[in-house]
């Protein structure tokens, strides 16, 4: 709660144009693309040449060390802000909120990052044990 006199600073959100729906183009379809139209745009200009030399498992090697990196960067900030409480810093009501959601946010991330490693570990088990 906000004690009485006090002003929180609030970011300005720029304007947006109006979206332009079936009822204002007068019964037409809607003029933005589709999603599988933004996902062959986004696939068209992906370099051509590096998706068709780097084989499946490279691609997938490469995204989990992305992942991998992203979550230990998640960590290190945790980290670091820790150690600034524990020096001594204190936090305003809005950092501590916004450390709760870093947290929460490094918490679910690492949770589906096991859950996805479980199912994976999983499904090699399953297929070196399928009868050929």
């Amino acid at each position: 709660m906000i004690p009485a006199g006090a002003s929180m600073a609030v970011a300005a959100v720029p304007p947006t144009a109006p979206a332009a729906g079936p009822a204002a183009v007068g019964g037409a379809a809607p003029c933005s693309p589709s999603f599988g139209q933004l996902l062959e745009a986004r696939a068209s200009r992906a370099d051509p040449a590096a998706a068709a030399s780097a084989p499946g498992p490279a691609r997938i090697g490469a995204a989990a060390l992305r992942a991998l990196e992203s979550i230990d960067a998640g960590r290190a900030r945790l980290d670091g802000l820790l150690a600034a409480a524990r020096g001594g810093r204190t936090f305003s009501p809005q950092e501590l909120i916004a450390l709760q959601s870093q947290a929460y946010r490094y918490a679910q991330t690492v949770e589906l990052s096991a859950k996805l490693v479980e199912q994976g570990a999983q499904a090699v088990k399953h297929a070196l044990n399928a009868q050929v």
